[in-house]
């Protein structure tokens, strides 16, 4: 195949396939057929736990199902339980909830909180507390994922992004999680060009190839600009992708210029999720569906 149609057929794919789903290391499924339960268990991070796919049905079963953690010696109610939903307008949110599961649960997903430290537990599950035994259980043995670091250039591994214009540049960079990034000794003189965004994508650094992303403290939904202010290395960057793109989805994190399609500086990014597994994202905490903020206009 010609390298023309091979870079269109990647194009094609990555405009056309949404983001893989990412939850975090994998410790193990809950699984019990008397009472319709199924659910897959994911390390978060150290202080976290993730249940996708949650399926339960105990039709008249006159028990209460609640997440617990256990050792050898004791039971521990989870302290937090969070409810991962998705707002009108498209935006997820975790929202906080009783650790007292209904009796249909169908294909939801939780976050819960580690109580205390998790070298203290052994097995996480869901206990019929009236009862206190376990419908299911997996054990915490695996190893959780941790923030990488770092992403450096290979020429030059005391830096992160090598800039070609415009002073753009930074040290190695850190993931915070599958969304999250950390750019420190942030450089870029943005007075100087049209625009300039941080910018993620697959294969050739151009507008059609990436999308934009947000830098935390800055940028909103409602209120994403490009950058026009000057940046001389005491300022550590943190930038979030967008919805539907994690860092197993790109190869190339850049400080762009889309108004003129050009790359100011990039760095290569290959990660996978088997091989550099990183702390799962967890959208935010909110007590009932985010408000949309109406558009503001940027400068």
């Amino acid at each position: 195949m010609a390298p023309t149609a091979c870079l269109l057929l990647l194009l094609f794919c990555y405009g056309s396939v949404s983001a893989r789903e990412y939850y975090g290391v994998k410790i193990g499924t809950f699984r019990n057929e008397s009472y319709g339960l199924f659910g897959e268990v994911w390390f978060v991070n150290e202080t976290h736990l993730q249940v996708t796919n949650l399926q339960m049905s105990l039709g008249s079963a006159d028990i209460q199902p609640r997440f617990y953690f256990s050792n050898t010696e004791k039971f521990e109610k989870a302290p937090l339980v969070f409810a991962v939903k998705k707002a009108p307008h498209g935006v997820r949110y975790s929202e906080p909830t009783e650790n007292a599961l209904p009796s249909e649960i169908n294909k939801e997903i939780f976050v819960i909180r580690i109580p205390a430290h998790l070298k203290d537990w052994k097995y996480f599950g869901i206990v019929a507390e009236d009862k206190w035994f376990y419908l299911s259980a997996v054990s915490l043995k695996k190893a959780y994922p941790e923030p990488l670091c770092c992403l450096s250039d290979r020429e030059e591994p005391t830096r992160g992004i090598v800039g070609l214009f415009y002073n753009a540049g930074s040290a190695p960079i850190v993931v915070l999680d599958s969304k999250t990034l950390l750019l420190p000794k942030f450089t870029f003189a943005g007075t100087k060009p049209p625009d300039g965004w941080i910018y993620a994508g697959v294969g050739q650094v151009d507008q059609s190839s990436g999308k934009k992303a947000f830098v935390l403290g800055r940028d909103t939904e409602a209120h994403h600009c490009a950058i026009h202010e000057d940046y001389h290395g005491d300022t550590d960057l943190v930038v979030r992708l967008p919805e539907d793109q994690t860092v197993y989805d790109i190869t190339y994190l850049s400080v762009f210029c889309f108004q003129y399609s050009v790359d100011f500086g990039h760095i290569p990014v290959r990660l996978d999720p088997t091989r550099n597994p990183v702390p799962a994202y967890v959208p935010p905490v909110s007590h009932g569906p985010p408000r949309q903020e109406p558009f503001f206009p940027c400068p």
